[in-house]
């Protein structure tokens, strides 16, 4: 009946889900009807053999291909019948190798159908997050992502437990460590996880299976797991940034703002030296000993709490000497400073209370190393005239070629208008319309008017109090 239905003009996607409705495999219509059907098993045996160009499920696919439609459209497609995407990538001259052969090959991961797809989404510039989300909506391991595409997946084709390096969950820390990052970092980031740090330590040992475990079965302190391996106790504390993710459906079209993001490269060191705070037991055990020797003398503080707090992070940004950057402002020197850095001096620059304050210390023959860094800073500007004066110069003429560009481009514009009002003759003849209508009732004959008198267009009345001029 499927046949009889294509043979009367019935399109080919409503005579597929028809037969879908009823249990039955659409990829028949795309065999002779004047031949029999093989038999399920004989098909079965025969399919191993069969180039995937001819494979029924698949030789549609690859027709498509070959006839220019777009690689997106056939994927799109075959995810709609249900069929690996991946299998486009194989060799169309070869038969599709059983997932179930034991005694087949191990594949490299971007090759492999499970996998292929989230690597080639990295490569087209999907972010990383995105591919992640994606894969374990797949139930799928994100770490795979980590390991050598060129390379099967670790165990693959393998009986038993593989060793520590080799596992898809711990791969990813050993080459961590292999590229230098700090084992503390890296023992941190596995415990948040959920996996077990010390495996670190017995990379060719497989990874137990038992979690530690305290009284009555549930999860107990930092020790001793079961099988006696030893736990050691996070080392570091990090901070998080807590944003909200796009799901990965929304970042697929090509005009998305996240399709094909930059690579960056981030500087790590000092990341972690930012957002990373150590918890190191011996670090905890010197600091111990630190408080109980003589502690040093504290810094002077003669400013407020949380403008001495704003300004040594300000000036921490400028990597010169308090009186280099006293210099460059008296010389009003070009390029040695930026725009920002000269906002945030201007804002930083002592008031005349803050002058008093910071002079009388000086001038009582106070330590000036006692000072803090702020105090020390705004005491090397006080040596400076109209110093709030010369910051705001130097940022006039940081700011004022942009500011040249962008009246530049307002009076081009008005400009452009103008232009475009004066040369436009369909503007004039309806001007002149108007003035041909008002000399006519007003019997004179002027020779224009002011734009202001366009208003009065609908007040002019004709005598049946309906009609006017407009």
């Amino acid at each position: 009946k499927f046949f009889k239905m294509l043979k009367t003009g019935v399109p080919r996607g409503a005579v597929e889900n028809k037969m879908r409705a009823e249990d039955l495999d659409p990829t028949v219509l795309d065999k002779d009807p004047d031949k029999p059907l093989v038999a399920a098993s004989a098909a079965a045996d025969e399919a191993s053999n069969i180039p995937l160009k001819d494979d029924p499920k698949y030789s549609k696919f690859f027709k498509m291909l070959k006839t220019g439609v777009p690689r997106g459209a056939v994927e799109n497609k075959m995810r709609a019948e249900d069929l690996d995407p991946a299998i486009l990538d194989k060799d169309p001259e070869k038969p599709l190798v059983s997932a179930d052969g034991a005694s087949s090959p191990a594949v490299p991961l971007k090759d492999d159908p499970s996998y292929a797809k989230f690597f080639k989404m990295l490569k087209s510039g999907v972010p990383r997050g995105a591919v992640e989300n994606k894969m374990m909506m797949e139930k799928l391991d994100p770490k795979v992502l980590d390991m050598d595409p060129e390379k099967p997946l670790p165990g693959a084709g393998k009986k038993g437990p593989v060793p520590a390096k080799e596992d898809p969950k711990y791969a990813k820390y050993f080459e961590m460590l292999k590229e230098g990052v700090a084992r503390g970092a890296i023992r941190q980031k596995m415990a948040v996880a959920s996996l077990i740090p010390s495996v670190l330590d017995n990379p060719d040992i497989p990874v137990p299976e038992v979690a530690p475990v305290g009284k009555n079965g549930l999860p107990g302190p930092p020790g001793r797991s079961k099988k006696g391996l030893k736990i050691k106790k996070p080392t570091e504390k990090r901070r998080k940034l807590h944003w909200t993710s796009i799901p990965v459906d929304r970042v697929k079209s090509d005009d998305s703002v996240w399709n094909g993001n930059v690579p960056i490269n981030l500087n790590m060191t000092e990341l972690e030296k930012l957002f990373v705070l150590k918890l190191d037991d011996k670090k905890l055990d010197e600091t111990k000993a630190k408080e109980a020797k003589p502690s040093k003398p504290t810094k002077v503080t003669l400013l407020d709490g949380k403008r001495s707090m704003n300004t040594g992070i300000s000036i921490a940004r400028i990597k010169m000497s308090y009186r280099e950057i006293r210099e460059s402002i008296m010389s009003l020197k070009d390029n040695s400073l930026n725009e920002d850095q000269l906002k945030q001096l201007v804002e930083f620059m002592p008031t005349e209370e803050e002058e008093v304050i910071l002079k009388k210390y000086r001038s009582d023959g106070n330590n000036l190393e006692m000072l803090g860094e702020p105090e020390k800073f705004m005491l090397e500007m006080t040596e400076m005239p109209q110093k709030v004066e010369r910051v705001e110069a130097m940022v006039f003429k940081e700011q004022f070629m942009n500011k040249v560009s962008e009246l530049n481009g307002t009076s081009n514009l008005v400009e452009a208008a103008c232009d475009d009002v004066k040369l436009s003759l369909r503007l004039k003849k309806l001007l002149s319309i108007i003035l041909a209508l008002g000399n006519a009732l007003n019997q004179k004959g002027e020779v224009g008017f002011t734009l202001g008198s366009l208003l009065k267009l609908s007040t002019a009345k004709a005598f049946d109090m309906k009609t006017s001029i407009l």
